[in-house]
């Protein structure tokens, strides 16, 4: 199965309850962007790097920053969209 995370409080909360490590062990393919990622502290963004098993997609693309511009609703974040941009049409359950 494939795992989008689409907002940083999920990674926030998985380190606060001291779970971050087992999400890592599971056989889920986890996703994120690099907007997900800065969000988080300093120490939590290393942690993940750290970890192999995070596929972190850089979406620095004008293309993207443009659609992602139309695409805004006031409701979700940069950060949050820019998961959906690339994963779209993909069997993925996003978690935000």
């Amino acid at each position: 199965m494939k795992l989008a995370v689409t907002d940083a409080n999920i990674f926030i909360d998985l380190f606060h309850i001291g779970l971050i490590n087992e999400l890592f062990e599971s056989e889920i393919e986890l996703y994120s962007t690099t907007e997900v990622i800065f969000e988080l502290k300093e120490e939590q963004q290393e942690k993940l790097l750290t970890i192999h098993k995070l596929t972190i997609v850089s979406t620095d693309d004008l293309d993207y920053l443009a659609d992602l511009e139309n695409t805004l609703s006031g409701r979700l974040s940069p950060a949050d969209l820019s998961v959906n941009f690339i994963m779209p049409g993909s069997e993925c359950w996003n978690i935000n």
